[in-house]
């Protein structure tokens, strides 16, 4: 019995999601203009990241487990004869 990952649809959202979570802190950086700005948006880039990393970890676990249980296959029950 082979078992189930996470599939090209999880996939797509999880990174769609971290995409759209960098896309404000890289903004930040960029118009960062004085130096306690971008001591500010630097910091905030990295917390960004490290939060993605620690998500997605999480994300990618609980997956493997949900998809590796065959939710569509019915139990045979045994009945004794």
């Amino acid at each position: 019995m082979r078992k189930k990952g996470p599939t090209n649809h999880f996939w797509l959202v999880l990174g769609t999601l971290n995409v759209l979570v960098m896309v404000y802190p890289i903004v930040l950086v960029c118009r960062a203009d004085r130096v306690d700005a971008q001591l500010l948006a630097t910091f905030v880039l990295i917390v960004a990241i490290l939060l993605l990393a620690v998500a997605d970890t999480i994300s990618i676990l609980v997956a493997d487990v949900i998809g590796g249980t065959n939710r569509g296959d019915k139990q045979r029950k045994i009945r004794p004869d």
